[in-house]
């Protein structure tokens, strides 16, 4: 694997982390290179859902990236509050992000 893109499960478990307190519920599109995602609210109220991300959206990291902020912009411009949330740095090509260190 190329160090500079990410796999399916790390994008998805990434996607998973990237719209607290709301839980982000992803899984695979059926026949197709990609996932969906649906943000649930504490009650269980689906509150937003993103039918696809490719396999070009999710294994490139700056488009992953966009396409999670346009996501929470979303989520936000309907007056919902979403916990910060930073893209991590991928330092190795097994895909694992890694936390920036903290000086």
């Amino acid at each position: 694997m190329n160090p500079s893109t990410m796999s399916l499960d790390s994008a998805m478990k990434l996607a998973s982390e990237a719209f607290l307190p709301y839980s982000c519920v992803t899984c695979t599109n059926a026949g197709e290179e990609g996932f969906k995602l649906a943000i649930m609210s504490i009650d269980g109220e689906k509150v937003l859902q993103k039918a696809h991300l490719s396999r070009d959206e999710y294994s490139n990291p700056v488009r992953f990236f966009d396409a999670i902020e346009q996501t929470r912009h979303h989520l936000e411009d309907k007056g919902r509050h979403l916990n910060p949330w930073k893209m991590p740095f991928i330092l190795d090509d097994t895909g694992i992000p890694e936390m920036p260190p903290n000086y």
